[in-house]
């Protein structure tokens, strides 16, 4: 976005709704893991638990987003370039967000141990 703004005018409104809708998108489907994998960690080792949340919720977020970056890219039709360029941003910002939540997420989360899985004996 900083580098369009070198070669054009950037409204003062697309950085405020793209970190706005990066944030909402990214935290929202990053819950959607979490739970799957909260769900899939009881008596599953970690990486395998991991993978299985990704492998269940990993079609549904990009999928769902698709309907969102349709409507956010359906601006650039209205003929206004001001409008056209803040859905084109905002559905940049909320592309990296699923792709943070799908590549980074899972790697805090295997790094994490898994909060219901316990090791050892002893009770």
């Amino acid at each position: 976005m900083f580098l369009l703004s070198y070669v054009g005018d950037v409204p003062t409104l697309t950085p405020t709704l793209a970190t706005m809708l990066g944030l909402g998108v990214g935290i929202d489907y990053a819950l959607f893991i979490v739970t799957r994998y909260r769900k899939a960690s009881a008596g599953l080792p970690v990486e395998e638990a991991v993978a299985r949340a990704i492998a269940t919720s990993g079609q549904a977020g990009p999928v769902r987003r698709l309907h969102g970056h349709g409507g956010d890219l359906g601006t650039v039709g209205v003929g206004r370039a001001v409008i056209g360029l803040i859905g084109t941003v905002s559905s940049l910002a909320v592309a990296v967000a699923v792709l943070a939540a799908l590549s980074l997420l899972p790697a805090l989360l295997a790094s994490s141990g898994g909060g219901s899985t316990r090791s050892g004996s002893g009770g």
